[in-house]
């Protein structure tokens, strides 16, 4: 289980991707197009999603927006459908958090809980809805990758952000155990991998990492300089001081 799994030649592949009107999904739909892929682009309805999928049909990629809400597991299947229907396949999948939707930020006990419920349904039940509208097709191809955009909060938890921390770690378990139930299932050829993105990484640079496992999955990678490296091999080592660095940080951010 150590090293990389059998990936996508992205020259041809479809691939969807959610959040896709904005921010680091909309990257990676470019990055997508730029290497011969025929992306899905998921999202809410608006300008901002046709509009990206214009910038992919302009690299040449065979581009498909579709407009959906990834709250709900019916719609999430029905745009799964589209895509196969459209492209006949379903090469991977791209579960990445709306970066619209508002991510509850301050001390946990202050965050109402309507807040904490809409985050949990954006980002952890999209990707849930996603895994299970995109794997079975990859099931039966023999051939898929799914990858989860999560944050390295969800392993070096900091304070003022603990909703992001609880979804970002959610993901990271969902990832996990359904790894391994494919793999008890005897599914091969089907790879998932967990993007954590750090808070100084740049949306092309999470974008590009996105891409790379798709091309070369591995369990888990983190998306960031060499502050998120520090933090995360530090955390495993000496979980206290890292914490504590962690709190001190930003708390004197949160006071400038």
């Amino acid at each position: 289980m150590i090293g990389y799994r059998r990936g996508l030649d992205l020259d041809g592949s479809v691939v969807a991707v959610t959040g896709a009107a904005s921010g680091i999904g909309r990257a990676t739909a470019l990055a997508l197009a730029d290497r011969g892929a025929r992306p899905v682009l998921l999202g809410p309805p608006g300008d901002a999603l046709l509009e990206a999928a214009a910038a992919c049909a302009a690299r040449g990629a065979a581009a498909l927006p579709l407009t959906v809400d990834v709250t709900g597991a019916d719609a999430v299947a029905a745009a799964a459908r589209q895509a196969v229907e459209r492209f006949g396949r379903l090469d991977g999948w791209v579960a990445v958090p709306d970066d619209t939707a508002v991510t509850p930020v301050g001390p946990l006990q202050t965050v109402p809980s309507a807040d904490l419920r809409r985050q949990w349904a954006v980002t952890v039940l999209g990707a849930v809805h996603g895994a299970g509208a995109a794997l079975p097709y990859m099931t039966a191809q023999r051939r898929g990758v799914l990858v989860v955009v999560s944050s390295v909060v969800g392993q070096v938890a900091r304070p003022y952000a603990a909703a992001d921390g609880m979804s970002a770690a959610a993901l990271r378990s969902m990832a996990g155990a359904l790894r391994q139930e494919l793999r008890l299932g005897g599914v091969r050829g089907v790879a998932v991998s967990t993007v954590l993105v750090g808070v100084d990484a740049s949306v092309i640079r999470t974008a590009t990492t996105v891409v790379g496992q798709l091309r070369r999955p591995r369990l888990e990678v983190v998306a960031g300089g060499p502050l998120e490296t520090v933090l995360t091999h530090g955390h495993a080592l000496v979980p206290g001081l890292t914490e504590w660095i962690v709190t001190e940080l930003a708390h004197r951010k949160a006071a400038s």
